[in-house]
């Protein structure tokens, strides 16, 4: 059976593509319940465009011809392209979407994640110096393509590249935004929101419908083609619409009200043409994820998003300036990581800014970005792993899970009323004038399995586990010459440490240690520490190989040492547990964590 397509697998391709080449982009759909034949994982060429894509699709890497490519004027390209490489015995062209020879494979069903990375490598080798020499000699048939010759170092910010003084960016509420003149340049990427993104979208704008401007984001505009913003700028087409379509239903004020913005929205929508599949695909699938949200829909709504939802609006008076721009805002990929879009959600929520805030931001500002990486995802996993759920990678689809309970929205449900009690007592405390003659301190009691307070709070929760977090790297933690620091210093300096499934044993065990010292502080450390050492660390004794998805099943099962710790009310719950010994052991460069198996009773070597 060929490789399985899921999010699991999404996420390594894009982390592989994104190691081996950080100018792609990596566009997957792998719906839940969906047939095989419909899910894929499409790659970028070396042109900034997806209608010509790599792609894994049905156990096949393959190069696709789509949208535009299959016109009249791109046939020398794909004439020059079979000429360069001929159908063999390793590689075939054969017909895609009304085109005799529109696709391109490698002969060869993918099984394994090596395969597929071995398979993806060599199409990419093999075709991109083919399609960058052919670009190189026709600028014309490309005129959207820069070169490297012409724009050697590309940065991701506008202000560095772009004489930002002749900008001038305007504030426009969304009923201001000529609909009506935008045009979808040929350069632009197709529409790739998903649902996960209008949903999101929704509600967000439910969430904060109570404030009096609300900012989206930025549309750059050239001559009326859009530059940047598209996502956003067509979805909130199809999305006004559907509002109007829900409060209309033959109401003649309504119609009289809105007929500005319908009369805008129509030209727009007549002027669109989606010829890549993926993109009418993806437009088909939010229209009716709209349709499921229309109880969500009213006119208050609607007269949030047009006179106080607001974009930055900038017009680029030169062309080179627009594709350096999409250059620099796409190209390379250079998206925002999954932290970066919290960090913005959460400083929407906070309603005045204080120094502790001021102080905390900097303090995030100052982590480098593999830092605040490792972080989020060590705690998504606690949590998630102390559910019994999959928690093998933390991005951008699984934000939500660090979104919690809005101090603004007025509501007050029973479940999280604990949290905002102890948020408003701590508040209070710390506010109180006696604390400047006591200078007492009072931290609020952060839990990893607890509902997140937005704003201020969260912000807070992240100093309060970075710090953690280093305190448990430091060996000086643990009660010296006792079993803890005797067992941490084992596991950062044994033969084997440095392999990639050692790596992921070790994680799962810090993972562990702070998940417990979250719940129960650093009391009995040198008793449980031996006892997530066995369970963590039987793993890779008993494993000739680890994989990211050993630990991650291992982890996430139902009697897992990360269940047995969320379900403790004591530490002598996990104390008092008794664990199996090993029988056999088939790790190499392993003999110093035997030993301590050993020492610990937990294996006996055959004599």
């Amino acid at each position: 059976m060929s490789i399985w397509i899921d999010s699991d697998l999404c996420e390594l391709v894009k982390i592989f593509v994104n190691k081996k080449w950080q100018d792609k982009h990596v566009k997957c759909y792998c719906r839940e319940r969906s047939w095989q034949s419909s899910r894929f994982i499409q790659v970028s060429t070396i042109l900034k465009d997806m209608d010509i894509h790599y792609e894994l699709y049905l156990g096949k890497v393959q190069l696709h011809f789509e949208g535009k490519y299959r016109n009249e004027e791109y046939k020398s390209f794909l004439r020059y392209l079979r000429e360069q490489v001929p159908s063999h015995e390793g590689i075939k062209w054969r017909r895609w979407q009304e085109m005799h020879q529109g696709l391109c494979e490698i002969n060869y069903e993918i099984n394994t994640e090596k395969e597929l990375e071995e398979k993806l490598t060599k199409i990419i080798n093999l075709f991109d110096p083919i399609i960058e020499k052919f670009v190189s000699e026709n600028r014309t048939l490309f005129p959207n393509q820069r070169g490297q010759e012409v724009i050697p170092n590309l940065t991701y910010e506008i202000k560095e590249e772009l004489p930002t003084e002749n900008l001038n960016p305007t504030i426009n509420c969304v009923g201001n935004i000529p609909f009506d003149k935008l045009l979808i340049p040929t350069y632009q990427r197709p529409y790739k929101w998903s649902a996960k993104n209008v949903n999101q979208l929704i509600n967000d704008l439910i969430t904060f419908s109570n404030k009096e401007q609300y900012r989206l984001g930025t549309l750059v505009l050239h001559k009326n083609e859009i530059v940047d913003g598209q996502q956003r700028i067509i979805t909130l087409c199809l999305l006004i619409t559907k509002i109007l379509e829900r409060i209309h239903k033959g109401q003649e004020k309504t119609e009289e009200k809105y007929k500005g913005i319908v009369s805008k929205l129509s030209d727009f929508s007549n002027k669109i043409k989606f010829e890549n599949r993926y993109s009418l695909h993806n437009v088909v699938e939010n229209l009716y994820v709209m349709d499921t949200r229309k109880d969500d829909f009213d006119e208050s709504l609607l007269d949030f998003i047009l006179q106080k939802c607001e974009f930055v609006v900038i017009q680029l008076s030169d062309i080179s300036e627009a594709f350096q721009f999409f250059d620099s805002q796409n190209a390379r990929g250079k998206d925002l990581e999954a932290h970066d879009l919290l960090k913005a959600y959460h400083l929407r929520e906070i309603h005045q800014m204080t120094e502790a805030d001021s102080q905390n931001i900097d303090i995030w500002q100052s982590q480098q970005t593999r830092i605040l990486k490792n972080i989020f995802l060590t705690l998504f996993r606690a949590k998630r792993w102390s559910e019994g759920k999959s928690a093998r990678y933390f991005t951008k689809d699984q934000v939500s899970i660090f979104k919690g309970i809005s101090l603004k929205d007025g509501k007050r449900y029973p479940f999280y009323q604990m949290e905002v009690i102890a948020h408003i007592f701590t508040e209070m405390y710390a506010n109180d004038p006696i604390r400047q003659i006591d200078q007492n301190h009072l931290e609020y009691p952060f839990n990893i399995n607890d509902q997140i307070i937005n704003g201020s709070r969260f912000f807070d929760m992240i100093q309060h586990y970075l710090s953690l977090y280093k305190k448990l790297e430091n060996r000086g933690t643990y009660p010296e010459g006792g079993k803890a620091r005797e067992i941490i210093d084992l596991t950062n300096d044994y033969e084997g440490v440095y392999r990639t499934g050692d790596r992921y044993v070790k994680n799962m065990f810090i993972t562990l240690i702070l998940y417990y010292v979250d719940k129960f502080g650093f009391e009995e450390l040198d008793k449980v520490i031996p006892k997530f050492f066995i369970w963590a660390y039987t793993l890779r004794l008993e494993s000739l190989a680890v994989q990211l998805a050993s630990t991650d099943n291992y982890a996430s099962e139902e009697d897992s040492m990360f269940r047995v710790v969320h379900d403790a009310k004591t530490p002598y719950d996990i104390i008092n547990i008794n664990q199996s010994s090993l029988s056999h052991i088939e790790c190499t460069k392993c003999e110093r964590i035997t030993a301590m198996f050993e020492k610990l009773n937990k294996y006996q070597r055959n004599e």
